[in-house]
């Protein structure tokens, strides 16, 4: 039987000393590469594009999932071949389709990482350090008193 270990789409686990007789099918994809939502609805469907496509993974969160399987595994997917990043397309996969507008995104980007704040961080940072440079000369006077009342 033709396997996993001699096909186009496997890429060997060379990288990590976890696992290492596991590798990942790049042939085998996350859903979203391959279903797009019916209008007004909740329910997803292939994509035209993809009627062909045999299998997906899925994971709860579609963040993230992957088929992890032995050289020895083997498909109806099969393709011989090496992998090769170059030519299969990489590591990458379709984005994720943007339920939101730029300008939504750009704002919620702005609200997280405050990248249109700068400026009123800097006067932040500098009134911090006025108040701070009062205090310690108001401790040092304060320990200058003290000082000579024990001198008294």
């Amino acid at each position: 039987m033709k396997n996993c270990g001699t096909c186009k789409y496997w890429e060997a686990n060379n990288k990590s000393r976890f696992l290492p007789d596991f590798g990942k099918c790049h042939g085998i994809n996350m859903n979203y590469d391959h279903t797009e939502w019916v209008d007004n609805s909740s329910a997803v469907q292939l994509k035209e594009e993809s009627k062909h496509i045999l299998a997906f993974v899925e994971d709860g969160s579609d963040y993230y999932a992957a088929l992890i399987c032995k050289k020895e595994f083997g498909c109806a997917m099969y393709q011989e071949g090496q992998w090769n990043e170059t030519i299969c397309g990489g590591k990458g996969s379709t984005p994720r389709p943007f339920s939101i507008t730029e300008q939504e995104y750009a704002e919620r980007w702005n609200a997280i990482f405050g990248r249109d704040k700068v400026e009123e961080i800097v006067e932040d940072a500098k009134k911090y350090l006025k108040e701070r440079q009062r205090t310690e000369e108001s401790i040092k006077g304060l320990e200058k008193r003290l000082k000579e009342n024990q001198n008294d």
